[in-house]
């Protein structure tokens, strides 16, 4: 059975200390890709240095796209690189992440099996854990597997199961390397959205569990590199932009049977991001979020009677000099 072929980009940043290790661990997979394609976003380090430093070493095609000004953030970049790629399937890797190196052959090998599935993923591990443990919690990947159907080493799991599971646990894949996807299904969709900084994983990942099932390969797939200048580091942006991503999804979900149920879902989970941001007095964050859950449902009365109270809080806080309380939500990055 032949594999389809595999498009690989790397989207990249000043990542001269770590996209080394990311290239080679693309070079050291059993079933190597068509091509790699690093798409860089005006670094003003030596990374691209690094890569042509490597281009004799790999044992693909390796191009450099480099964009004229940088986009903040990496959907840019991707949808750049998706672009010109010619692989059938897709897989983004972050320039400080490493993948396994049979993840390929596994995920490649599910796609050809099940031709009508969009997108696979697998479980991350933490660069650096000898204990080789997924960053999901063994509940979490017992209950993902016993909602689907095994099918040779993979299984399909069903679309609603994961819609639900999006808007309770938000991005379980833990990023763009933890899933790969078909470039059609990229086509259809017109791209990452690239408004989003950090939050495009999310956006993307939702729309491709409303248009199939999914195949989980139940293994490691890649490593995260954890460290100061990782973009998930910005807690405020990544649960700002998670919670107007979860109202998109919840709306999008709702022409299927179970939609009004995962609205419900989805703005009970903004209602505590916004609470959450209220409380760590960034009250314009909060407002846009209160008034957004208006598109899941949620009554002009009671939105109103948020807001009220927010502003209560705001003046309670200055007059008494209230101290922001943070949470895993609202973290300034400078703070972790």
């Amino acid at each position: 059975m032949s594999l389809p072929e595999i498009s690989v980009i790397i989207p990249t940043y000043n990542g001269s200390r770590f996209i080394a290790d990311a290239l080679r661990s693309v070079f050291s997979q059993t079933y190597l890709p068509c091509e790699i394609i690093v798409v860089d976003d005006c670094s003003t380090d030596d990374t691209l240095q690094v890569v042509e430093g490597l281009k004799s070493e790999s044992p693909v095609p390796l191009r450099v796209m480099k964009l004229e000004k940088n986009s903040g953030g990496p959907c840019r970049p991707i949808n750049v690189g998706v672009d010109a790629a010619v692989g059938e399937l897709i897989s983004v890797l972050d320039q400080d992440d490493i993948f396994e190196d049979e993840i390929f052959e596994d995920v490649a090998g599910s796609f050809s099996d099940a031709p009508e599935c969009e997108f696979a993923f697998y479980w991350a591990g933490v660069y650096g854990d000898n204990n080789r443990k997924p960053r999901q919690t063994p509940a979490f990947c017992k209950e993902m597997q016993a909602a689907g159907e095994q099918r040779n080493e993979y299984w399909r799991i069903p679309a609603p199961y994961l819609r639900r599971q999006l808007l309770i646990e938000g991005m379980f894949a833990y990023g763009f390397p933890g899933f790969m996807f078909r470039k059609s299904a990229w086509e259809r969709k017109r791209g990452v959205d690239e408004s989003l900084r950090a939050a495009g994983d999310l956006e993307f990942f939702a729309w491709l569990a409303n248009e199939s099932d999914g195949i989980l390969n139940p293994r490691i797939g890649y490593l995260r590199r954890e460290h100061g200048a990782n973009v998930c580091r910005n807690r405020q942006l990544v649960y700002f932009e998670a919670g107007l991503v979860l109202i998109a999804a919840a709306k999008i979900f709702r022409k299927h049977r179970d939609g009004d149920g995962l609205a419900a879902i989805a703005a009970d989970r903004v209602r505590g991001i916004a609470y959450c941001f209220r409380q760590a007095q960034c009250f314009n964050e909060a407002a846009i979020l209160y008034r957004r859950l208006a598109e899941v449902g949620e009554t002009p009365y009671m939105i109103e009677i948020q807001i009220a109270k927010m502003q209560v809080y705001r003046v309670c806080a200055a007059l008494f000099g209230w101290r922001p309380v943070y949470s895993g939500y609202t973290r300034p990055a400078q703070s972790v």
